[in-house]
This record gives structure tokens, sequence and C-alpha cells, in this order.
């Protein structure tokens, strides 16, 4: 939110040849990298605390990555319907706090209810955490069922990287105007003008002692 509406990043990365679904993309993948890395700290703290290392640990970074696609498309999707940025708090405590509380991660699901434990099943972050459980304590074949939530829930930010794309055309297609001008670019130049050798100039005020500036057009 503050890229696109304070800081103006996005505007400075349309401005070259990148569009709308590769920068979507590219700011994705930059937010489910950095959720891979941060995923990590948790768990090396707990291996200082002497948590014994083990070989599924590796796949931590590859699940927090996976996680982090679909809060990057989740989190874009409300930067661009969020009015201001005190609006962020209500997507926090009604949206990201109760996802965290059912995830697992502080309680067992089995102290709740049992409508929970069943709305806890299409929560990413309960599945996230069985799975980070796993890599750690050993895998279960329920980890194929953690692993396709997540991949459906990561679905939509690697979708948009082909929805809305603009259309591509061929050279013969394009006006007259166009075609000649791609000529000039591929010679690279020059690019004439209708008004190249003509003659302006400022003259003074009525009265006045400024001297007249003319210049040439070069052609």
């Amino acid at each position: 939110y503050i890229k696109r509406l304070y800081m103006h990043t996005y505007e400075g990365i349309l401005a070259t040849p990148v569009d709308v679904p590769e920068l979507f993309l590219a700011e994705a993948s930059w937010i489910a990298l950095k959720s891979g890395i941060f995923g990590c700290a948790p768990l090396l703290v707990a291996m200082v605390f002497g948590l014994p290392p083990s070989w599924g640990m590796l796949a931590v970074p590859f699940i927090g990555i996976l996680t982090g696609f679909g809060f990057a498309f989740l989190g874009m999707w409300f930067s661009a319907l969020v009015p201001s940025i005190d609006s962020f708090t209500y997507v926090q405590s009604a949206l990201l706090t109760p996802l965290l509380l059912i995830s697992g991660i502080y309680f067992p699901l089995t102290a709740f209810p049992e409508w929970v434990q069943t709305l806890a099943q299409v929560n990413p972050l309960y599945h996230c955490v069985n799975l980070v459980r796993d890599a750690v304590f050993g895998w279960q074949w329920s980890a194929l069922t953690d692993v396709a939530v997540l991949v459906v829930f990561a679905a939509p930010a690697c979708e948009s990287r082909t929805a809305g794309t603009m259309p591509f055309v061929q050279a013969a297609e394009l006006p007259a105007e166009g075609r000649a001008t791609l000529t000039l670019i591929r010679r690279g130049g020059p690019f004439p003008h209708r008004k190249d050798g003509a003659v302006f100039g400022i003259q003074p005020a009525e009265g006045g002692h400024a001297p007249t500036f003319f210049a040439e057009l070069a052609g």
C-alpha cells in the first residue's frame, strides 16, 4: 500500500518494459521468499534451546515460501481495496488474528469446540503449522492434504502472471505511423518532427528592454 500510494514505486517500475502481471508476480515472489527466510528464525532459536536437528527441517523454508505466496496475494488484494492505511487494523483484527488463534500455534485445536476444529480445516496457517511440525518431528500422510490446501491457496498469485497480460500484435498489423516509428527505432534514429527547422523567439514586452532570443530547431 505504501509503495503504491506514497512511494510510487510501482509507477516507476511500470515505466520500464514490465507489465502489471509481471510486477504482481515479482512482488509476490519477494514476499514469499522473505516468508521462507523469516520462517527459519523460530526453528533456529528452538535448536539453540535443545531441539534436535533433522533432515526434514530443510523443507521448512519451502513451506514458508508456499504459504507466503498465498498471503502475498491476499495482502495485495486487500491493499487495493482498503480506503486508507488505517483500515489495515480491521484486516489485522478481523481476519489475521482469528486465523492465527485457530492455527494450532498457541493452543491445540482439541481444546476448541468441534465447529472451530472444522473451520480450521480451511485455514492455510493451520496447514502450514502441520507441515512444519511434520518436517521437524516426522512426516505423516496427512501432509499431502496440507500441501494441497496451500497450493490451492497460493494458486491466485501464480495465476495472476497470465491474467490480464497485454495482447501482442504483429508489426504488419500496426498503422502506417506505427510501422514507420518501429523502423526508425530499429535504425537507431534520427526521429524527425514536422517542426524541425522552424524558428521561434521571445519578443520583448512593449516598452521593455529585454533582448530578443531566437532558436532554430535542429533538423
